[in-house]
């Protein structure tokens, strides 16, 4: 059996509750944001941000049910407006909505459509007939919007207006919304909403809350795959959180690909997973206009960082144009930038794992080589959950194999390093990178040689090895490369500004650990 991945809503309230186990802070703030807004009070509204998949619909399903259970003898009434209203374009068409909910669900407010429908196009009328027949009831009323910064962009400025005007004036409405897009109408300090609502963002997953998620959903569903590769593959699972930027819809998803999956190796689960979001990804791209499209093809492709200057190589188009269309994808939220310093900035895909999904689909297998190289890393060197435990040095061939000449050079290599021996260590170093590369079992084992004569003060000379094009280390071995731009050049290096937000924890643990010492 598998576990739902897009509709939250089609879980029982039971079943939500037992499968709730992330965001556990947000809920409780949210609740105490509700227990604190007594009748006749200023109310605190709130939106809560998060990308795609971040849990915004199951966080307010909670919200609702916990609503309804707690406060609903005090007179607060609770009204869920999900996602599914894409009808709603309008202020009048909120209330609207809001009201038609609260009649099919409250017996008190069966008869506020018939005064609602001989009203006309007219919001500040519907509001105050749902206003009336809140005081004539004595409640106060909770309503949840999911998608409300899609919502709100889709209204007009005179009708930002008039809602914070209501809401101000309305104490004993309460909106608790969800976005998942930039709302211009809250960022931009001229615009009505600016200030207004309390912002709650949606972190990633961290590597406690994946398993945690994981494991229950395992012992939910009795999965002895899943039980198995908890157990001996965890790097797998890491890395996978990692990559799709923690988002618990991908665990989800991923979860019911390990459950039903053969055995394979971390490339063949993780295009397994690609494909299930192929449909996904193929309508984002059927929908981008030609110029757009280009762009899009050349961020992918580059995956790193880019400027606008790079880009015009790239393309067909002239600077002032792809900067033109970058603004647009900048509002889509498809495109993100970071300015390193002066007038450039680097951009790229916001959403990481479409990026490695489309370089996976490229023809080129360089293209492809690049993602199976760092996933197989993040596996290699992520392989447990406790963070006293992650980036030690883990599978180290000299430790547990002793049967050919690669493991004695290798052994040799890191006895010299410890007794601080550079120069016959580079020299060995030089001869062995060639040997290792070209033995597929050996080439991890090199990342970690790498990284730990990094650590013992050969930066400057590992840096220039990554930096030989003939050995494809920066691909290769990418989160080690940013690791050494930070250590070396510090945070605001150009460079590192470059590496997409999917390695920003892998690195930041991998500097820690060539700092150690």
């Amino acid at each position: 059996m598998s576990e739902f991945i897009y509709q939250s809503l089609f879980k029982s309230e039971k079943e939500l509750r037992k499968d709730f186990v992330v965001h556990q802070a947000v809920f409780e703030r949210l609740m105490n944001s509700i227990s604190e807004n007594m009748p006749h009070r200023s109310v605190q509204h709130i939106i809560i941000q998060g990308q795609r998949g971040m849990g915004k619909t199951t966080l307010l399903n909670m919200v609702y049910y916990e609503a309804l259970s707690k406060f609903r003898k005090s007179g607060l009434i609770t009204v869920f407006l999900s996602e599914q209203h894409y009808s709603i374009r309008s202020l009048n068409e909120l209330w609207i909505q809001t009201s038609l909910t609260l009649s099919e669900k409250e017996q008190a407010y069966s008869c506020l459509m018939k005064d609602i429908r001989n009203i006309k196009d007219n919001n500040e009328k519907t509001c105050d007939f749902l206003k009336a027949a809140l005081k004539m009831n004595e409640h106060r009323l909770l309503v949840l919007i999911d998608d409300f910064g899609t919502m709100l962009n889709s209204f007009a400025r005179k009708e930002h207006q008039r809602l914070r005007e209501m809401l101000i004036t309305s104490p004993d409405i309460q909106i608790i919304g969800s976005s998942g897009v930039v709302t211009d109408s809250i960022l931009e300090y001229r615009d009505p909403f600016f200030e207004f609502f309390l912002l709650l963002q949606l972190e990633p997953l961290t590597s406690l809350d994946s398993i945690t998620l994981v494991s229950k959903l395992a012992e939910k569903h009795r999965s002895k795959p899943v039980m198995k590769i908890i157990k001996s593959r965890g790097g797998l699972i890491e890395a996978v959180r990692m990559l799709s930027g923690g988002s618990p819809r991908i665990m989800v998803m991923f979860f019911n690909i390990m459950s039903g999956a053969v055995k394979g190796n971390s490339t063949e689960y993780f295009l397994r997973l690609l494909d299930h979001l192929t449909p996904q990804y193929r309508c984002q791209m059927d929908a981008l206009p030609e110029k757009q499209l280009e762009i899009v093809h050349t961020l992918a492709l580059n995956w790193d960082g880019m400027k606008v200057s790079e880009m015009e190589g790239r393309t067909t188009m002239e600077s002032k144009t792809i900067s033109a269309q970058l603004n647009n994808l900048l509002k889509k939220g498809l495109v993100f930038s970071v300015k390193p310093g002066g007038k450039n900035k680097f951009y790229q895909l916001n959403d990481r794992l479409f990026n490695i999904w489309y370089l996976m689909n490229s023809r080129s297998s360089g293209s492809r080589d690049k993602v199976t190289w760092l996933l197989e890393f993040l596996e290699y060197w992520y392989p447990v959950y406790s963070d006293e435990s992650l980036l030690q040095e883990v599978k180290e061939a000299n430790h547990r194999y002793r049967e050919s000449s690669l493991d004695h050079l290798i052994s040799d290599i890191r006895e010299l390093l410890s007794i601080q021996e550079p120069e016959e260590a580079t020299r060995k170093l030089e001869a062995i990178v060639p040997k290792i590369l070209k033995n597929k079992n050996y080439a991890l084992q090199l990342s970690g040689l790498l990284a730990f004569a990094a650590r013992k003060g050969l930066r400057h000379y590992i840096l220039k090895l990554f930096q030989q094009d003939k050995y494809l280390l920066k691909d290769r071995f990418k989160v080690l490369y940013y690791a050494l731009i930070k250590v070396l050049n510090g945070e605001e290096s150009r460079e590192y500004l470059r590496m997409g937000r999917e390695l920003e924890e892998p690195v930041g643990k991998m500097v820690s650990y060539i700092l150690k010492s």
